[in-house]
């Protein structure tokens, strides 16, 4: 049969797996799991560590190579077993993991947990550990010596995505240091390929019950890919989706309350600036000497021999160095290191009941970043601006990305209170949203003033024309119910073009360039959206990219004290006209026609290459799809955007309707499981199926064995050094 063949009867397969190192009379319990039409697992478990060992192994087995890479990734180990990834790719991934110390704040935040927090990252590590032992075929040769992944890498896992990759990434930190060398400020930080769209309507708005949309945009790439799946516990049921290699669930519902995130436009870091002194730096006038630790990234070579690169991280008082000149460098300081609760305060969030029970636990402050949008039963919705924002007893400039690193005082010490974080609850409007645009237009009319919060805030002041396009669209709607918002949601309308695009075509047949003259035509046919079957919409998007990425080029520029106001309108239409006609040409070169429709282009990922629809910032397009350009032809395949999204509404039993438009698969799924990709190509969404699942929906059941009291062993705890993989 083949490997392949032996790994999909052993997922289609029902049965009831005692793992060999166990005999039958040593198991005590069994977890029961339900797989339905859509890869979606319904997990039965009788306590918080059962659900967690059951969590590990089922994303094992959607995941298993994708949950251990991450894995190797997060330990800083990932060129080591390079897989699939380039060499040189593995060892960047690498440098930045060990430079940041990703392993050094893993193993100080499981110091600080409790015996019970320990116990449920055990069990989710065991989950994945005892999967590959039964599993052994389904696991890649590069990968086996990942094994066994212990509960601190658990930690690992959440420290490397959620501070080193959404707080900071490694190009971010890049640009700044570029900037800094130049003496010119840092450009504001772009939410491109990092956006979601997030409404909450209360009843009186729909005209029945609250809705919660959940739509986060990120790339569709195993660092923040979405695991979807259903929890039902004696403290409740919760549908809802973790980053893959994490043991809870990050966004969902359960039967009276709902919430969501979007990547908010707050400080999530600083850069320090040291002034050099011998081998230190200076500091409150003294001369303070750096923390350095020396790094062996090791890295598997094409014939299996290894080579090993020795790198030195000096650390400061404001964190690792990440640029320096002759006299002067550049410390990273990072909000989130010291919340080491994060996994617990998204658990607790999943079982509250209700807004007062919600709001307490959002109070411990433990999630480092995002914004949050809530819904309930009761009818309540609420936007908060989220994170944790820095905070100190000194004078410190917020608005600024480099601070002064010559004067302690000047290290952010504290987290501002939620109280103290722009918020917005039942507003007269009937509806709350974020689209990852600054606090201030989280409603309308707005009841947010900048004036009554610290100064620099917020990092970006922009309101991007998707929020815009939302924001207007909620206004003018009298009443937005489940339908409403799913076409909402699904909306392909191109905002940028409303603004823009009368004024093009005028000044497109005024031109005496008659490619000029053509391409307004067709943009006269076009339905300014970028659906599969839109002629115009590839024209359009080419002459955005020709335009300049500014503010020059609009009549109506953005304007932060009139949010909506602009940009819109074309400030020079000939020149605008004369790069139209270049647009037509440079498609011509391509081998397209001008008028070609957008799904010929651009297209969906998989063996089918679907057209697709949707497109990316800074179109306006609330229907996001990102794209890169797939080698020498001309098509452009989705690799981001709208990966899992749900419209909930709150009845006396939640109804939901969503996609997780990659599937819940990377390893071979069981016969019977849908492909969703069509489904985003056809602009639907599926029904969401919840506990219990009637037979017609089931394609697998499954007796997950699990030993309950299994504790954290020693060696998991800290007390020594992550072994290399040779070691193993």
């Amino acid at each position: 049969m083949g490997a392949i063949g032996n790994r999909l009867l052993a997922i289609i397969c029902v049965f009831i797996f005692i793992p060999p190192s166990l005999n039958a009379s040593s198991v005590q319990k069994q977890v029961p799991v339900i797989w339905d039409i859509w890869g979606v697992p319904h997990i039965e478990a009788g306590s918080e560590n059962e659900l967690a060992y059951a969590v590990g192994w089922s994303q094992m087995r959607t995941h298993a190579n994708a949950v251990l890479t991450l894995m190797a990734r997060a330990r800083g180990r990932f060129a080591e077993t390079p897989g699939h990834m380039e060499l040189e790719n593995a060892l960047e991934q690498d440098l930045w993991v060990r430079q940041m110390g990703v392993t050094k704040t893993a193993l100080e935040w499981w110091d600080q947990q409790q015996p019970s927090e320990r116990a449920s990252l055990q069990s989710f590590a065991d989950g994945i550990n005892d999967f590959a032992k039964a599993h052994p075929e389904g696991i890649n040769d590069e990968l086996r010596a990942v094994l066994p992944i212990q509960a601190v890498d658990v930690l690992a896992r959440l420290a490397h995505v959620m501070l080193y990759d959404f707080a900071v990434s490694p190009a971010r930190v890049t640009e700044d240091a570029s900037a800094w060398n130049a003496g010119v400020a840092p450009a504001m930080a772009n939410v491109q390929n990092r956006g979601s769209n997030a409404i909450a309507i209360a009843p009186g708005k729909s005209g029945s019950a609250t809705l919660l949309l959940s739509n986060p945009h990120l790339p569709w790439s195993d660092l923040v890919r979405w695991f979807e799946y259903e929890s039902v516990t004696p403290q409740g049921r919760f549908y809802g989706v973790s980053l893959l290699g994490l043991p809870m669930h990050v966004i969902g519902f359960n039967q009276t309350l709902g919430w969501t995130h979007t990547v908010n436009p707050m400080h999530s870091y600083y850069l320090y600036e040291l002034k050099l002194e011998g081998d230190g730096y200076l500091l409150d006038g003294k001369q303070t000497a750096f923390e350095s630790r020396i790094e062996t990234i090791r890295a598997r070579l094409p014939s299996g021999q290894f080579t090993e690169k020795h790198i030195t991280v000096s650390d400061s008082r404001f964190g690792p160095v990440v640029a320096h000149d002759k006299n002067r460098a550049l410390a990273l300081w990072v909000t989130g290191k010291d919340a080491a609760h994060t996994m617990t305060q998204y658990r607790d969030m999943a079982r509250a009941q209700n807004y007062e029970e919600f709001n307490r636990l959002l109070k411990r402050q433990q999630i480092a970043i995002f914004s949050i949008i809530y819904a309930d039963r009761d009818g309540k919705i609420a936007y908060y601006f989220g994170g944790r924002n820095p905070s100190s007893r000194h004078d410190i400039s917020r608005g600024s990305t480099f601070l002064d690193g010559s004067k302690s005082t000047n290290l952010w010490t504290g987290v501002l209170p939620l109280e103290q974080v722009p918020s917005v609850t039942d507003p007269e409007s009937g509806w709350v949203q974020n689209a990852n645009d600054p606090p201030w237009t989280a409603t309308q009319p707005n009841s947010l003033s900048p004036a009554d919060y610290p100064e620099g805030l917020v990092s970006n002041p922009f309101v991007n024309l998707r929020a815009q396009r939302i924001i207007e669209r909620l206004k003018v709607t009298p009443k937005v119910d489940f339908n409403a918002l799913m076409n909402l949601k699904l909306d392909t309308g191109s905002e940028l073009a409303l603004r823009t695009l009368d004024d093009l075509i005028a000044a497109g047949h005024q031109s005496s360039d008659p490619d000029s003259k053509a391409g307004a035509q067709i943009l006269a046919r076009w339905d300014r959206a970028m659906n599969a079957d839109s002629r115009g919409a590839p024209l359009f998007i080419q002459w955005v990219k020709l335009m300049p990425d500014d503010d020059s080029i609009f009549t109506v520029p953005f304007d932060p004290r009139k949010p909506l106001a602009g940009p819109r309108g074309l400030a020079e239409p000939a020149k605008a006209a004369a790069l139209l006609g270049d647009a037509v040409r440079e498609l011509r070169k391509t081998g397209a026609t001008p008028d070609i429709a957008w799904g010929d282009i651009f297209k969906l990922p998989g063996g089918q290459l679907l057209p697709a629809n949707g497109g990316p910032d800074p179109l306006g397009l609330i229907r996001a799809t990102y794209f890169t350009q797939s080698g020498p032809t001309q098509d452009y395949i989705a690799n981001g955007g709208d990966g899992f999204s749900a419209v909930v509404k709150f009845g006396t039993e939640p109804h939901a309707m969503g996609l997780l438009a990659y599937g819940n698969f990377t390893e071979p799924s069981p016969q019977g499981v849908r492909d969703q990709m069509q489904l985003y190509a056809d602009k639907r969404l599926r029904t969401i199926l919840q506990a219990p699942v009637a037979q017609g929906d089931i394609v697998l059941k499954e007796l997950i064995p699990y030993l309950p009291n299994q504790q954290p062993r020693a060696a998991d705890a800290g007390n020594r050094p992550v072994p290399t993989m040779t070691e193993r």
